[in-house]
């Protein structure tokens, strides 16, 4: 349904931020390990 919709763009909008973050701190990971 419509809630479905919004669900699946909320989850892809925070699932790309969590990605863009993790891209981000991944050589800083890299480094300390």
């Amino acid at each position: 349904g419509y809630n479905d919709i919004i669900m699946v763009f909320i989850g892809s909008f925070f699932a790309t931020k969590h990605n863009l973050f993790a891209l981000s701190i991944n050589p800083i990971y890299k480094f300390v390990h």
